[in-house]
């Protein structure tokens, strides 16, 4: 399985991951959980990997989609630029 998280949240506003349909290579390549909101604790976006490979280079492997939805418009607040970090883990 391939599980995400984040490394803090913000106020107001959501992250969202949607990985695609596997393309490319073969063997068993997983499949997408569906579109998982962001959270510092692990969601899985891919479940049932088995042996597999993908293959190299573009439009192999399984497209990442992020997309960010305002929740609260009360609580957002103007700061400087920073930065979420997106950690991916694969695991048996």
């Amino acid at each position: 399985m391939i599980t995400a998280q984040i490394d803090q949240t913000f106020p107001g506003i959501a992250l969202k991951l949607l990985a695609g349909t596997a393309t490319g290579g073969g063997g068993t390549l997983g499949v997408s959980t569906g579109q998982k909101t962001l959270t510092t604790s692990p969601q899985i976006i891919i479940s049932g990997i088995g042996g597999a490979f993908t293959g190299n280079g573009v439009n192999n492997g399984h497209q990442l989609t992020l997309a960010t939805e305002i929740t609260n418009y009360t609580q957002l607040v103007q700061t400087s630029s920073q930065t979420i970090t997106i950690t991916y883990t694969i695991s048996n």
